[in-house]
C-alpha cells in the first residue's frame, strides 16, 4: 500500500522549489547574496516582491478615460420639402430675420452646396467638458456618420433664436459646433456663435490643430 506524503514535507518541498527559482533568477540577472538578503532585511523590497507575486496573472485594469462630452437635451428638426441653397441663407446680412456674418473658409467650402429635401431628424446637444480638437469629439460621439448633420438643420435652429434669445443654441459667446459635409463632400466643423447682433458662422477642417474651448456645445444625430 503506497504511503501518503506528509503535507508538511510537500509544502517544504514546494517552498524549496520556489526559493531556488527565485535565487536562480536573481543570480541570472547579475544579483548576489546581498541582493537576496534584502528580502529579509528590507521591508520595502519584501513588500514589492510580495505585491508582484500576489498580482501576477490578475487582469490589468486600465483606468477609464474621462468623458469629453456630457449629453444634453434633444431637439427635433422638421423635414424640408425644397432644396436648401446654402449661399442664399448663410451670407453676410439678414435673411428671413436671421443676421449672419460668414467666414471666408465657410464661403469657399459651402457657397456651392445645395442640399436635397431632408427627412425630419432629431439632434442631441452635448456639453464640451474641456478644450479639444475635433478628432476626439467625433470619436466619442460614434464617428462621422453619427455626428454629420446638414446646413438646413443649422438654419432651422438659427431661425428659432434669430434675436439671440435663450434656446437650444448657446448665446453666451461660446461655440455651437456642428459637423457638415461641404460642397465637395468633405466633412467640416462648422462653428456658430452669437456675438450680440447676429450669428457668426465659420468652418474649419476636422483634421486641423485648432481647439474648441470647453463649455462649447456639440450637436450630433440622435435619430
Amino acid at each position: 500500500m503506497p504511503s501518503k506524503k506528509s503535507p508538511f514535507l510537500s509544502a517544504a518541498g514546494t517552498t524549496f522549489q520556489i526559493l531556488k527559482a527565485l535565487v536562480d533568477e536573481v543570480l541570472s540577472q547579475g544579483g548576489d547574496d546581498e541582493s537576496l538578503r534584502l528580502i529579509l532585511t528590507d521591508e520595502a523590497v519584501r513588500k514589492s516582491v510580495a505585491n508582484i507575486l500576489v498580482n501576477a496573472g490578475k487582469p490589468v485594469v486600465v483606468p477609464e478615460k474621462p468623458k469629453l462630452l456630457a449629453p444634453l437635451d434633444t431637439v427635433a428638426i422638421p423635414a424640408t420639402v425644397e432644396k436648401f441653397v446654402v449661399a442664399k441663407h448663410f451670407k453676410d446680412g439678414t435673411t428671413d430675420g436671421v443676421t449672419c456674418w460668414v467666414g471666408s473658409n465657410f464661403q469657399s467650402w459651402f457657397d456651392a452646396k445645395v442640399e436635397d429635401p431632408m427627412s425630419a431628424v432629431t439632434l442631441r446637444g452635448h456639453q464640451l467638458l474641456r478644450s479639444s480638437v475635433d478628432g476626439p469629439i467625433i470619436a466619442e460621439l460614434g464617428g462621422e456618420a453619427k455626428v454629420e448633420t446638414t446646413m438646413s438643420a443649422i438654419w432651422a435652429l438659427l431661425k428659432k433664436q434669430s434675436k439671440g434669445q435663450t434656446g437650444t443654441l448657446l448665446v453666451n459667446g461660446y461655440a455651437n459646433i456642428f459637423y457638415v459635409r461641404d460642397a465637395k463632400g468633405v466633412l467640416r466643423a462648422v462653428g456658430v456663435d452669437w456675438n450680440g447682433g447676429g450669428w457668426g458662422v465659420a468652418a474649419s477642417p476636422v483634421e486641423g490643430p485648432s481647439t474648441w474651448d470647453g463649455d462649447g456645445r456639440v450637436f450630433s444625430r440622435d435619430s
